[in-house]
């Protein structure tokens, strides 16, 4: 009968001590995102730096003329003509968000460029 009492006074101890800690707690970003470290993310610093440099190097090079741009590709086929008028692509941009906190961003975020044919890869 004293085994019984003693393991049933153990038992939940070593249960619990043996159970995974729980995750932290879910962060969702307000209308103000939070900024963090790459280290506080868990990304090394130099390979984050790294990648957005390689973003920026690999800018498009059609120009930044979208009407020129339109016309020397999807201008030439059947139904091409424009629908409006086209602005000038900007600079590089970009944002690394993990774990809902900004890690990185680069360029003009709050300038709106024209997109063309993302739908696709929206739905997909």
């Amino acid at each position: 009968m004293k085994k019984i009492a003693l393991l049933i006074l153990v038992l939940p101890v070593l249960t619990a001590s043996g159970q995974k800690k729980s995750p932290p707690a879910v962060y969702y970003p307000d209308a103000n995102w939070q900024h963090a470290t790459a280290a506080a993310t868990g990304f090394d610093e130099t390979l984050l730096r790294e990648a957005v440099d390689f973003a920026i190097s690999i800018e498009s090079k059609s120009p930044r003329n979208l009407e020129v741009a339109h016309f020397q590709t999807f201008g030439k086929e059947p139904y091409g003509d424009p629908m409006g008028p086209f602005q000038e692509r900007g600079n590089p941009t970009g944002l690394i968000i993990r774990n809902g906190f900004v890690v990185a961003k680069w360029g003009d975020l709050d300038r709106a460029d024209m997109t063309f044919s993302v739908t696709k890869s929206f739905l997909s």
